[in-house]
């Protein structure tokens, strides 16, 4: 009984689990806000798991059109995915 949660833990990590403290609907809503960025031509391979109990992070590669303004993405997204729990955001931008 007492290592049962240590086990569910422990896999959980392993198999790089959604988090369970977001909700995929809400991943789902930040991926389509994204999308509907005006210097955003496209969203590819949203990843996000635990990576110990508690602590999510996630990684998402972005297109940004040409002209736009990529800092200013990277800020926009960071801070959607901050208020979802998401810790350590790595974001990889291609023009």
């Amino acid at each position: 009984m007492l290592v049962l949660p240590l086990f569910k833990a422990t896999g959980n990590i392993l198999l790089q689990i959604v988090p369970g403290n977001v909700p995929p609907s809400a991943l789902t809503k930040c991926f389509r806000q994204i999308s509907a960025c005006k210097d955003v031509s496209e969203v590819r391979q949203g990843r996000f798991w635990e990576l110990v109990p508690g602590h999510a992070v996630g990684s998402l590669d972005i297109q940004v059109k040409n002209g736009g303004d990529c800092q200013s993405v990277l800020d926009y997204v960071h801070g959607l995915y901050q208020d979802l729990g998401i810790q350590d955001l790595t974001i990889q931008t291609d023009e």
